[in-house]
């Protein structure tokens, strides 16, 4: 017995791709089982789950044609000689049936693509916490695997399983045999397909491709966000350390004191002298008298009492005004000089007074509230660098779910096209169905490489020296959280 060659390429395809998907869906269970932290995570019980689903699926996809009953004409050849390539299933068709039963089973893993990508919405877009999603997982689980049971579960009661070219699945045996007739479930059996497989894929589409745009919305709002925060960042130039807000408290302390120890040598210290004279504790240096220039007189006043203060001048006018309040319309020039004298020491005494708490509150005022927006823009600056980091953090994941679902329409838009082409044109195209036997026992093999891939980079980043085929072998040998 002989077999056409485009059965021998279906029998053949499927064997290497579902080699590759058992590896990487076994790998993400075996990583998320050795790690602790993994295990405690909703997202990561949800891709498990999705990854032992289609290790099973993958399983009976790599069988392909050997549970199909032996003998068994193919399709593609000439109807009398030419049989199905590596059919060797028993003849009672048990084997068949078996095979049919976990094909079917496969459809939990387009389900699991969709659950994965409303846990990605409800986390990057509604901004749930896991320890929120967690109430909702048995939900996550319970759709795919309960869909997946009952309709498997159903078929096989209904004796609906047969086989195809290239595998088993919902195609009654009584349709190759004259001699036995459909039941009424059985006669049925093409509506039974688009309710337990293709149109549930369709619904998933769907919905999945909706909610792919939604996180693409999502992700780009958060990179002009964070392109926002960038610019601000560096236009801003702010200290956000707490060394920072240490340092400006000092210097504002510091500043102050300096201010008040200017004004006190300033104004001076009086100390008597041996002699009972009055003398200046801060201006030893410097001549005890100084004449009056402005008076045009040799008044002795000492530079405690306003000659050696920066505020001399003001003094003076004050001066000419309180003789003027006092003795009315008599010549201050005909003033006596001790009254001169005695003035002077009145108005430096206030303005002392003055210098002493007026000036030094008022640069504290001013130090302080120089402190208070720095303090408060600095606060600002935290807050949007803490908002920055979750926007950062929402975006990988939406990047991680976006190759989630990317990943699940290159598995499933072959096996989608393939049911249009049969409703339109009411034939499949051999390269379509190349295809589609092809890719969808992939899905468990791109869905490794997406898993691991924030590991890898995490990696890569903190060892710049391995090439990418080193860090790679690491990252898929060696188990990090």
């Amino acid at each position: 017995m002989t077999s056409p060659p485009k059965s021998k390429t279906l029998a053949i395809a499927p064997k290497f791709t579902a080699i590759l998907s058992i590896c990487g869906s076994l790998g993400i269970v075996l990583k998320v089982l050795t790690s602790p932290t993994r295990r405690k995570q909703t997202m990561h019980r949800i891709v498990m789950g999705m990854s032992i689903c289609d290790i099973f699926a993958s399983v009976w996809y790599f069988t392909s044609t050997w549970a199909i009953p032996a003998n068994t004409l193919s399709w593609f050849g000439d109807g009398e000689t030419e049989t199905i390539f590596w059919a060797a299933g028993d003849e009672e068709g048990i084997s068949c049936s078996v095979a049919g039963f976990f094909n079917q089973f496969a459809v939990a893993t387009p389900l699991y693509n969709l659950t994965l990508s409303f846990y990605y919405l409800l986390v990057v877009n509604f901004n749930w916490k896991d320890s929120r999603a967690k109430k909702w997982e048995w939900l996550f689980h319970a759709i795919p695997i309960g869909y997946a049971i009952l309709t498997s579960t159903f078929a096989a009661a209904a004796d609906m399983y047969g086989h195809v070219e290239w595998t088993c699945w919902i195609l009654p045996t009584p349709l190759f045999n004259d001699a036995e007739e459909l039941t009424p479930i059985q006669s049925q059996f093409k509506m039974i397909q688009w309710l337990f497989l293709f149109g549930v894929v369709w619904i998933c589409i769907l919905l999945v491709s909706i909610n792919f745009i939604v996180l693409y919305r999502k992700m780009k709002s958060i990179e002009q966000r964070l392109r926002r925060y960038s610019f601000a960042s560096i236009s801003g130039g702010l200290d956000l350390s707490s060394k920072g807000f240490s340092a400006l408290s000092e210097s504002g302390a510091e500043a102050s004191s300096m201010q008040i120890t200017t004004h006190s040598e300033h104004s001076g210290d009086k100390s008597e002298g041996d002699d009972g004279s009055s003398k200046e504790s801060g201006n030893a240096g410097e001549p005890e008298h100084k004449p009056d220039l402005e008076y045009g007189t040799d008044n002795r006043v000492s530079d405690e009492e306003g000659a050696g203060s920066p505020d001399n001048d003001d003094a003076d006018e004050n001066v000419d005004q309180l003789k003027e309040s006092e003795i009315g319309d008599k010549e201050t020039s005909q003033l006596p000089d001790d009254a001169v004298v005695q003035l002077r020491e009145a108005e430096d005494s206030g303005n002392r007074k003055k210098r002493t708490t007026w000036l030094p509150s008022t640069f504290k005022r001013n130090s302080v509230t120089k402190y208070s927006e720095k303090k408060e823009q600095a606060c600002r600056r935290k807050k949007e660098m803490k908002e920055a980091r979750k926007d950062m953090k929402s975006r990988k994941i939406a990047i991680q779910g976006l190759m989630y679902i990317c990943a699940f329409f290159v598995t499933w838009l072959f096996p989608t096209i393939s049911r249009i082409t049969e409703l339109v044109a009411g034939k499949n195209f051999f390269a379509i169905q190349f295809l589609d036997t092809f890719l969808i026992p992939l899905q468990g093999y791109f869905n490794f490489f997406i898993y691991i891939r924030p590991q890898f980079m995490t990696y890569r980043k903190r060892h710049i020296d391995d090439g990418f085929w080193k860090s790679l072998r690491t990252v898929i040998f060696k188990n990090e959280d």
